[in-house]
């Protein structure tokens, strides 16, 4: 296994392809991979939130997770609390 700054990879080689085909990327490609990478952490964390709370409605998930992003990302701020 090679370790390095990008990752975990099985050689240095598989490292260069990696990077040879993100460089052939348009700028565009590259924000709708990033756009596709956010979608499927959003709904793995609202995954995560209905496992949880499978009694929530869907308000309070996509709030819960929202609040989660925010922590993660070292946010302070704290959304609005319906009540419930």
């Amino acid at each position: 296994m090679y370790h390095s700054l990008l990752g975990d990879f099985e050689s240095r080689r598989a490292e260069e392809f990696y990077l040879d085909v993100m460089r052939c990327l348009t700028p565009e490609q590259k924000w709708q991979i990033a756009i596709n990478l956010w979608e499927m952490a959003v709904e793995a964390a609202r995954a995560n939130v209905r496992a949880e709370q499978p009694d929530w409605p869907e308000a309070r998930v996509r709030a819960t997770v929202a609040q989660r992003i925010l922590e993660a990302n070292g946010g302070a701020a704290r959304l609005p609390t319906a009540s419930h």
